[in-house]
């Protein structure tokens, strides 16, 4: 009898301990599984992520430059010359220095055409002649706005100037057709001051 209660118990502890393992093995197999599938879709919103990043990118960046035979100073008076823009620029409708801060600022409004609309922008120059021109945006239909133009002399003659843009749109701009106009004149813009030295200086 004794012999037979031994077995027994040895027999219940055999039981439970397979018991226990099964149940370890039932929730480990649970735990890979929860981690596969959190780790798919992790890998699945990253994608969708940076698939939208791409498609809807939050800064557009334009980075543009061109070697010309003019040079720094004469680049930089034609870029600096805001009121004469309507004269050169076919997308520029109005141009207006609004305020002056010293010599080296100005508070300059431009009135955009594109896709069928006029934007108005107001930007804050900072102006270091003749290397450099920064652009703030202070008022208009972007999040944000920041460009500098550059003029780097090339030996004893001519240039480089370059341009480096980078703007975030709002709600206010977010039609496509806004979005393709403006980036249209901002990817532009050296080559048209390009063509307007050619025409100013010879």
């Amino acid at each position: 009898m004794e012999r037979d209660a031994g077995l027994v118990v040895l027999v219940d502890v055999i039981f439970v301990a397979r018991t226990l393992v099964q149940r370890d093995r039932a929730a480990t197999a649970l735990v890979l599984a929860f981690r596969f599938r959190h780790v798919r879709y992790n890998r699945l919103e990253s994608t969708r992520t940076a698939r939208d990043a791409y498609r809807f990118p939050s800064v557009i960046q334009i980075r543009r430059h061109a070697l010309v035979r003019y040079s720094p100073e004469a680049m930089f008076d034609l870029v600096d010359d805001v009121e004469a823009y309507p004269t050169r620029f076919p997308w520029c409708a109005d141009a207006e220095i609004v305020a002056r801060e010293g010599d080296e600022v100005r508070i300059a409004r431009l009135d955009l055409r594109f896709a069928g609309l006029t934007q108005s922008f107001t930007t804050r120059n900072t102006a270091e002649r003749p290397h450099r021109l920064h652009m703030h945006l202070v008022e208009g239909p972007l999040k944000s706005l920041e460009g500098e133009f550059t003029f780097a002399p090339l030996g004893g003659e001519g240039c480089k100037i370059a341009l480096a843009l980078d703007f975030e749109y709002s709600g206010v701009l977010a039609g496509a057709a806004l979005r393709l106009g403006f980036q249209g004149v901002a990817g532009r813009l050296v080559d048209d001051f390009v063509r307007a030295a050619r025409k100013t200086y010879g």
